[in-house]
């Protein structure tokens, strides 16, 4: 693009060429007009769950480079679709026909609108000397059939297992049964969240790598590795990672099945050259639970498929409820006729599901509930499988909506998606909530009932502002709770902000104006109170009062270095914040481990901390962080950003102990290690292998390499 940039500057500067009287800046200003304004093109989600960045600027340049590329020569050409001379009428009347004569009479109808609206207006380029566009404009409009020619097939295979023992520890020191155990730190009580590491207590099970391994430990911290399973022929092309849980003597895998990708071309200014990520056009997230009841021939018992991208899970009362997005696929349809490019619409615009390793089919009608009929663009599809009862048939369900973080609790989920503003001429078009506060972008929230047949929708509510995780969302007693971060539309200030929200998902309660210029770094709900954290240079933690969920306020407010981008309840009116730490005037690069006393609203302290002193980092992920016992924790801090260490520290008098800090195996993935206690052993595990401790004794006793 730089390049295209400085060949136009000289042509122009040196009169080469004559732009035509239609680009000039009166008529172009005039074309904006008529088109209303200015719009910023929604963001492209190349790696579903992750946001990426919107081309602010496209859509002011692209107008220019429509004329001016064939003038100069640029392989770039805007090309309109074809409509065979239909009218809106005409076309409309073949939406009418293919809707009435549809089981989804009100999805086909739905969806069919909106692609009309693409088939005539989009345009999309072929190519350009620099590739930037290449494979993106492209994807709004026909399938680009030279990169459909490099699209794969990868599936999953049934999972094999193999045993393979090492060395087997002593008879002396092993257990017949499970001993004490940490477990996954979850954000509800009798809610399980799945994580790449679970422990039966005697057991360890790792996945990483497409690969699951079974390690047996004793008493006196030895190892053996007894088994593995290995997910064959899976390619993983998307951010979030793949997941399991721990059910009886049932292992449940999450994972994601990526069939067609199109590769996505960079130019250098980008920092790459060729084909450097990609596009996927259909992931399907699959449930595999394997009997795990011989640890040592772990089998395959159950496959369940369901259409779109994993989101997330959870596990209540034997029933895994997972949840995924479904784009739909408008950008692979061919649009060489309008009337047959709505039969190709119609049959991909329902997501579908297998049982058993069966055939995927559509989800039923009736099970598909349309929400958004103004951006009809994906769907949240949720499962609910009966681990207690495998061979019963999951119950899937779909909502018309977007879906990127859920909060869930034992009877209800609430489902979060970011909705962003567009940009107008006159600046008045922004989202906003029900109370009148306008922002440059929203989160919407669908509440949704588990039940025995599936996930139930029940309603929406849209407020100001975007979460940052999970822990930004909270249900207590009959109202939702959700902290956002945004930009004010009239002060253009960041602000955070609390809503409360009744049952029937209409807000009651809201403050608005917290920390401004600063941006929300960690949220903690704990019964009637809200601990929030903020920063721009240091770290004030306020607390909010929610006792009366009509007029949340703020009670208190403590600033100190650095910030924490995770809050722990630590008993009676104590708080752990862990985060980075720094000075008055900004971070240091070190880690740092906080102890609040919050037991006076009015007066937060901070009681102690530590700091590591040297750089490290901590992910924010809360399953990196355990609970030993009632005083004792443990946290995965990062050094160099890739050796994980497990850092165990009591709350002791009103300070924090640092106990011991525990090595990983080197040459791990960032991200990738955790901390299991078991008994008096502990083990930190990451996908280069396992190193076990005495605990209290810092004596390394046994490894297990992975590779």
């Amino acid at each position: 693009m730089k390049n295209f940039e400085k060949e136009l500057e000289n042509k122009l500067m040196n009169e080469e060429i004559t732009l035509p009287e239609s680009l000039s800046a009166e008529n172009i200003e005039k074309l904006i007009n008529e088109k209303g304004g200015i719009v910023s093109p929604k963001r492209i989600v190349a790696f579903p769950g992750k946001k990426i960045a919107q081309w602010v600027s496209a859509a002011a340049i692209f107008v220019i480079l429509i004329g001016v590329t064939a003038v100069i020569g640029l392989d770039m050409i805007p090309v309109q679709k074809e409509t065979q001379n239909l009218n809106d009428t005409e076309q409309q009347e073949i939406i009418e026909n293919h809707a009435a004569s549809s089981d989804y009479s009100v999805l086909h109808k739905t969806v069919l609108n909106y692609y009309k609206d693409i088939y005539n207006n989009t345009y999309y380029a072929q190519s350009d000397s620099d590739g930037i566009f290449n494979g993106f404009f492209d994807n709004f409009g026909a399938k680009n059939e030279a990169a459909m020619d490099m699209a794969v097939n990868n599936s999953v295979s049934m999972g094999t297992s193999s045993s393979a023992p090492t060395d087997s520890p002593s008879a002396e020191g092993s257990v017949s049964e499970e001993a004490e155990h940490s477990t996954t730190n979850t954000q509800v009580q009798g809610v399980d969240e799945a994580d790449i590491v679970k422990t039966d207590g005697k057991y360890i099970y790792y996945y990483a790598d497409n690969t699951i391994k079974i390690v047996e430990t004793d008493a006196d911290a030895k190892m053996k590795k007894v088994s593995e399973i290995e997910l064959e022929g899976y390619v993983d092309f998307t951010a979030n990672p793949s997941e399991m849980f721990l059910y009886n003597d049932t292992l449940v895998v999450i994972l994601k099945e990526t069939s067609e990708y199109q590769p996505v071309t960079y130019n250098n200014s980008f920092g790459a050259v060729g084909d450097c990520c990609c596009i996927a056009l259909k992931t399907d997230t699959i449930v595999k639970c394997f009997d795990i009841s011989d640890k040592t021939e772990p089998k395959e018992s159950f496959t369940h498929k369901i259409t779109g991208d994993y989101v997330s899970s959870r596990i209540t009362d034997g029933k895994l409820i997972a949840v995924a997005r479904f784009s739909i696929p408008y950008n692979s349809v061919q649009a060489d006729d309008f009337e047959g490019a709505c039969e190709v619409v119609k049959d991909v615009c329902v997501p579908e599901y297998s049982f058993a390793n069966g055939e995927m089919k559509k989800i039923p009608a009736e099970r598909i509930k349309v929400f958004d009929e103004k951006n009809p663009e994906t769907f949240i599809v949720t499962s609910v499988v009966n681990l207690d009862s495998e061979k019963s048939e999951p119950k899937v369900n779909a909502l018309l909506g977007g879906a990127e973080e859920i909060y869930c609790t034992k009877e209800e989920i609430f489902v979060a998606e970011t909705l962003y503003s567009t940009w107008t001429q006159s600046g008045e078009e922004v989202v906003s909530d029900t109370l009148g506060n306008k922002n440059e972008m929203a989160t919407r929230i669908h509440k949704m009932e588990i039940t025995d047949d599936g996930v139930n929708y029940s309603a929406s509510v849209t407020v100001c502002g975007n979460f940052i995780n999970q822990f930004s969302m909270d249900k207590h007693g009959d109202y939702f709770r959700i902290a956002t971060n945004g930009m004010n539309w009239k002060n253009k200030k960041t602000e955070t902000m609390v809503y409360v929200v009744d049952k029937d998902m209409k807000i009651v309660g809201f403050l608005g104006g917290i920390a401004p210029e600063e941006q929300m770094k960690s949220a903690r709900f704990m019964g009637e109170a809200l601990y929030l954290v903020t920063f721009m240079q240091t770290d004030p933690l306020f607390i909010v009062d929610l006792s009366d969920p009509v007029n949340p306020e703020i009670k208190g407010e403590l600033k100190i270095p650095g910030f924490s981008t995770y809050l722990h309840p630590a008993g009676e009116g104590l708080l752990i914040g862990v985060g980075e730490g720094g000075t008055m005037t900004g971070t240091d690069g070190t880690a740092k481990i906080s102890l609040f006393d919050v037991s006076d609203p009015y007066n937060p302290k901070e009681l102690d901390n530590y700091s590591t002193g040297t750089m490290a980092t901590f992910t924010g992920n809360h399953k990196e962080f355990v609970t030993v016992d009632e005083n004792t924790f443990a946290v995965i801090l990062y050094y160099d950003y890739s050796f994980g260490k497990a850092v165990v520290f009591s709350i002791t008098d009103g300070g924090i102990v640092i106990d011991d800090i525990y090595n990983g195996k080197s040459g791990a993935t960032y991200g990738k290690t955790r901390a299991v206690f078991i008994g008096e052993n502990v083990y930190v595990v990451n996908n280069s292998g396992i190193m076990s401790y005495k605990t209290g004794e810092e004596m390394f006793v046994d490894m297990i390499d992975f590779w």
